[in-house]
């Protein structure tokens, strides 16, 4: 399995490095693929990176995280004209420019409206609510981070939470891909809660049941 990682910040880069070193293939995806920033990613790749042209990334890998800041999210989809088959992995967050909300108004999320951009990709909704050094490592003493995903094609969203776990995280299923509305409030609540309470970005959820 190829995994193209589109998007080289803090996101995309702790994502893209955690695969890379768990022995998965990875492929970064920038505009300038030979940049000071892209070399030095690869030198942390443990060899299992390398650095493409968008397009060429999308095209070449199976599963794509999508970890851009949402209003390039849809010039990078729509540079690539065949999604079938792929996995498309939205880590996106549609916020508003002061990160007071959402700016999402004509779907009810940012997720659907990506399925709607990337036709024939099966849209996963996943790592849009932790932090990028949750996304490094999950593991907090005994306990792993919750990740939650929704998307509407189960096999997909099986081979989702095989890699998230491989990560180590506590994969929950909220439903299909009409949920994503909720992980992307949740991720407002998280913003909050790290810069406006002050928690900072090293903090996760978990879920208790009897």
């Amino acid at each position: 399995m190829t995994i193209g990682i589109i998007g080289t910040g803090n996101v995309g880069s702790a994502i893209g490095l955690h695969l890379a070193n768990l022995d998965y293939k990875v492929i970064f995806g920038s505009r300038n693929p030979t940049s000071r920033k892209m070399l030095d990613l690869l030198q942390q790749s443990a060899g299992n990176a390398e650095a493409l042209g968008i397009k060429e990334t999308i095209e070449g890998s199976d599963v794509i995280f999508l970890a851009v800041p949402w209003e390039k999210a849809e010039e990078v989809i729509k540079s690539v004209e065949g999604w079938k088959g792929k996995i498309l992995i939205d880590c996106t967050n549609p916020l508003k420019a002061d990160y007071t909300g959402l700016s999402v108004t004509a779907v009810p999320s940012a997720a659907e409206q990506i399925a709607k951009w990337a036709r024939g990709a099966d849209v996963i909704k996943a790592f849009n609510s932790i932090g990028a050094q949750v996304m490094s490592n999950p593991q907090y003493g005994t306990d792993r981070a919750v990740l939650f995903i929704c998307g509407n094609n189960g096999k997909s969203k099986e081979a989702v939470c095989a890699i998230a776990e491989e990560m180590g995280f506590d994969v929950v299923d909220t439903g299909d891909l009409s949920t994503a509305k909720y992980l992307e409030q949740l991720a407002m609540f998280w913003i909050h809660m790290a810069f406006r309470q002050g928690m900072g970005s090293d903090f996760a959820l978990k879920i208790l049941k009897r």
